[in-house]
């Protein structure tokens, strides 16, 4: 029988076989189990897709082709997990797993990604059909089982055979012909196979990001600022964690201030970036309007800075010294700075945020290596990529 994948903290897909193996798996990363799509602190999706009546039923009767492998094998990933700063790990176990065994990736819709980076290692399924229910957001059709009965479907008529894995079990990389739908951050073995080189080819940025008035200005600053990045929006809402737990935890606005003492920085002389709106923590520090989100493709274009969390982003990526944040976006963006100084916090608990003082105090060392989101206690606490 095939095992069910279960949505854990972030969407890591993890095919369970007993409540034991799903316990086992649960204390072993510290998280707790949620049900999809409320998969930690993502966007919902917006229910803007064709009538579900026109989907083909799923018929067990239904005379099935000879299944074919591909001249040349594929790994398809099926959804994105979250926003732009997730989507950039799944993305880059595709690439690196496309790259290893040669292998076609395949995605399902274009991205943040598409715009802002040059490279061209991955293709959208052509399959009308297949992408069309890949990429549903009603509530009902928006689960692993109706995509997978898609691929099923699609290797039906096509006679291809997809077989669906998890990257986070170390057993099931190597396979050919795959599908996954996975944050790919959960485990140790993932980051082994990657190295800096390869990153920062499939990331390199594109002529319009280049092209950019804010990022010509950032550039002719590069290495001469230091800055910290504070995370806050969403997971710092009490009316948010109340009804969609979240496996993030706040760190303190007063975690940063020790850390620049720790390493000898003036705070007079740090910049800031943060996504708080509300000015709590930093007040008038965040003036850019939402401009919006939709599933699939993710953040909505703004003129002049493509998207509107680009130029903290990019603050980031240049700077001389980062103190990054609990979050994927930050971590990313301090991978990706090409000379940076990076400090990170160490996350020893998870707090949700549903009053004042629910925040975590956190220590900050040198390096992007701490994990953003697991805790230094689970089996995964760092990304360490090989240079």
């Amino acid at each position: 029988m095939k095992p069910v994948p279960v949505s854990v903290a972030y969407g890591c897909l993890c095919p369970i076989k007993s409540i034991r193996h799903l316990n086992s798996f649960i204390m072993t990363h510290n998280i707790s189990p949620v049900s999809a799509p409320e998969t930690g602190a993502l966007p919902m999706k917006p229910f803007k897709v064709s009538h579900p009546a026109s989907f083909p039923p799923h018929d067990s009767a239904t005379p099935k082709s000879v299944h074919l492998q591909p001249a040349v094998p594929k790994i398809m990933m099926i959804n994105w997990i979250g926003r732009f700063g997730n989507r950039m790990f799944s993305y880059a176990f595709g690439r690196q797993y496309a790259t290893k065994f040669g292998h076609e990736f395949l995605i399902p819709s274009e991205w943040e990604g598409s715009v802002l980076f040059k490279e061209s290692g991955s293709k959208i399924i052509e399959d009308d059909e297949l992408r069309r229910r890949l990429n549903q957001s009603i509530k009902a059709f928006d689960n692993f089982t109706e995509r997978s009965a898609a691929v099923t479907q699609y290797c039906e008529r096509t006679g291809y055979n997809l077989q669906y894995f998890n990257p986070e079990l170390p057993g099931d990389y190597g396979k050919s012909n795959v599908y996954f739908e996975s944050l790919c951050v959960y485990a140790p073995h993932i980051f082994e196979n990657y190295s800096r080189d390869e990153i920062l080819g499939w990331f390199e940025w594109s002529d319009e990001v280049k092209s950019l008035d804010l990022y010509k200005r950032l550039e002719d600053r590069q290495g001469t600022y230091d800055i910290a990045h504070l995370r806050r929006e969403d997971i710092s809402s009490p009316a948010i964690n109340a009804v969609r737990p979240q496996a993030y935890s706040v760190v303190s606005k007063a975690s940063y201030l020790k850390a620049f003492a720790k390493y000898g920085f003036s705070p007079d002389h740090i910049e800031w970036a943060t996504d708080d709106r509300t000015g709590k923590w930093l007040p008038g520090n965040n003036d850019q309007k939402p401009a919006g989100w939709t599933y699939p493709i993710g953040s909505h274009r703004v003129p002049g800075i493509i998207f509107e969390w680009l130029p903290d982003f990019l603050r980031l990526y240049f700077a001389r010294t980062v103190f990054r944040s609990n979050s994927s976006f930050s971590w990313w963006a301090s991978c990706l700075n090409p000379r940076g100084i990076i400090y990170s916090p160490v996350l020893k608990e998870r707090r949700l945020y549903l009053k004042e003082d629910d925040e975590i105090e956190c220590e900050f060392v040198e390096g992007n290596h701490p994990h953003w989101v697991m805790l230094e206690s689970s089996e995964c606490p760092e990304i360490r990529i090989p240079s």
